[in-house]
């Protein structure tokens, strides 16, 4: 029997509410060429409705990982937040999920890699008590929201925001509150407190 083509899946973030399959489906199409054997071939593209995220498949490994370097971080112009991208977890029946927990950033990608734990020039130690959050609501429900949001998860020690720049900086009294908090708000949408493309939370560099 022949064997079923493999697939490699992408998750994205940062779509705008009303982004079509179309519309990422071009703007994949619009990337500059690779240098990958298999391509950049698009086998699906699926944007969730009014979700903020979506998932892109490809036959070639190799060109998914091109397309995961191009868009991370991107901005696109006329939407309204940078793109975040990762590989997808995979399902049961090989589909794409949303993915449990965080990534690395792309290895050589552009964009601000020196505010992703570890994705900085000369390989930045993190803090694993800190974490570093983006997409929040600028008219969100600012710090004490925050800090409530945050309070589920264990004792915190600071909880600083930068309203206007959408970016905040929560810091644990132990390593294993800061994961868990890691693990449940990275890509969550919280109403009043997040984007629509969720929560982007990293553990925080140490700072030098």
């Amino acid at each position: 029997a022949a064997q079923p083509e493999e697939v490699h899946r992408l998750f994205v973030q940062g779509l705008p509410t009303e982004c079509s399959d179309g519309q990422l489906e071009r703007l994949v199409e619009r990337l500059p060429p690779g240098r990958s054997r298999g391509g950049r071939r698009l086998s699906e593209c699926q944007v969730a409705p009014g979700k903020g995220f979506g998932f892109l498949s490809f036959a070639s490994r190799e060109g998914a990982e091109e397309v995961l370097q191009e868009l991370h971080e991107r901005q696109v112009q006329g939407w309204p937040t940078p793109l975040r991208v990762r590989w997808a977890a995979e399902s049961g029946g090989g589909r794409g999920q949303i993915p449990d927990g965080p990534s690395a950033p792309p290895r050589g990608g552009g964009g601000n890699g020196s505010i992703w734990g570890g994705g900085g020039k000369g390989g930045e130690a993190e803090d694993p008590r800190r974490l570093f959050i983006r997409q929040l609501c600028p008219k969100g429900d600012g710090r004490a929201r925050l800090h409530e949001v945050a309070s589920r998860y264990g004792r915190v020690e600071e909880c600083r925001l930068l309203e206007t720049k959408g970016l905040a900086f929560v810091s644990y009294s132990h390593e294993r509150d800061a994961r868990s908090a890691l693990q449940e708000l990275n890509g969550a949408y919280i109403s009043g407190l997040s984007l629509d493309g969720g929560l982007s939370v990293k553990l925080a560099e140490v700072a030098r």
